[in-house]
């Protein structure tokens, strides 16, 4: 019965690095389609050192760990952590959404676009997405209305994207 538990967690172990995986490359997609390609470098060193802190802290929480309860508890908070990672994530899709459209006229297409102060901002990634026709791919919040609060007075938000853009939405 040792050898057959060994064999099932050996292939349960494997197994989870596939959801993992994709977590990850899921992850680096977003980071790259969302994150200002000057700021990339510094989102990345910050995302680096958590990941070294939180791979210290599982090495470290080894050394505590003594027989089977303690193995236990390791896989459970892992589990745990997989789970809260995956609920974020469904948070994320919940209230996010891409969508394309096009800015209507020459000269708002190509890369080298002219920018209308009626442009709202794009970042140096989408100017550059933007093609012949003036089609190019954004991300909006989509959730609920956040307002800026300090004190009892409240302030709508900057830009409203529950209303309509005047171009038709693609959920990818």
């Amino acid at each position: 019965q040792t050898h057959f538990q060994t064999f099932t967690f050996m292939i349960l172990v494997v197994t989870s690095r596939v959801g993992l995986y994709g977590f990850d490359v899921g992850y680096a997609m977003l980071q790259q389609k969302q994150v200002e390609e000057k700021q990339r470098n510094a989102v990345g060193a910050v995302d680096g050192a958590l990941t070294s802190v939180l791979t210290f802290a599982v090495y470290a929480s080894t050394l505590r760990v003594s027989g089977d309860p303690g193995f236990l508890a390791l896989t459970q908070t892992s589990a745990t952590s997989v789970a809260f990672a995956a609920l974020l994530f469904g948070v994320y899709l919940a209230t996010y959404h891409e969508h394309e459209h096009a800015h209507v006229g020459s000269l708002h297409a190509g890369p080298s676009a002219v920018k209308p102060a009626s442009w709202h901002p794009h970042t140096t990634q989408q100017l550059r997405s933007i093609d012949e026709t003036g089609r190019h791919t954004h991300m909006h919040y989509s959730g609920p209305e956040i307002k800026d609060c300090v004190g009892s007075s409240c302030a709508a938000p900057a830009h409203d994207h529950s209303h309509d853009h005047g171009h038709s939405h693609t959920h990818f």
